[in-house]
């Protein structure tokens, strides 16, 4: 997911002046000091060739519409009159330094999914499939042969 700081530090870099990854990866060290964060970021941004046959680069996602709406997208749609009783095969993946899907959470996640299994990753905040894939990977594994 995208949040407000990370969105407005993707917007504000000047695509026009960037030429090489490596330009916009420096452009973007002052917003996001994390080099870790900041590649992921990137990882958003793909190079196109135009008639003339330089390289532009621009956002693969509609960046201004997810930051436009990021509010109601953080927002909890579920009541325990939708949740998902019924599911059988839900499976939550944290990092144990998010903050989105804290320990104390769990309980409120099991009234809307109350068959769900939340597996909390090591070494990895709110992107563990970023910050610790063997990890998360084997995770999956497990979960999809289950």
């Amino acid at each position: 997911g995208i949040n407000a700081e990370y969105g407005d530090a993707m917007l504000s870099l000047p695509l026009n002046s960037v030429t090489t990854l490596s330009s916009a990866e420096r452009l973007l060290s002052e917003k996001i000091p994390d080099l870790t964060m900041r590649q992921f970021v990137l990882t958003n941004l793909e190079s196109k060739k135009g008639e003339n046959g330089k390289s532009s680069y621009q956002w693969r996602i509609p960046l201004a519409t997810l930051r436009k709406f990021l509010p109601d997208l953080a927002k909890n749609p579920l009541t325990v009159s939708n949740s998902c009783s019924d599911s059988k095969n839900i499976f939550f993946i944290g990092g144990e330094r998010s903050h989105y899907l804290k320990s104390e959470y769990h309980e409120e996640v099991k009234k809307y999914f109350p068959n769900a299994k939340i597996q909390m990753l090591e070494r990895a905040g709110h992107w563990p499939h970023f910050e610790n894939f063997p990890h998360f990977y084997s995770c999956v594994l497990d979960f999809l042969r289950e």
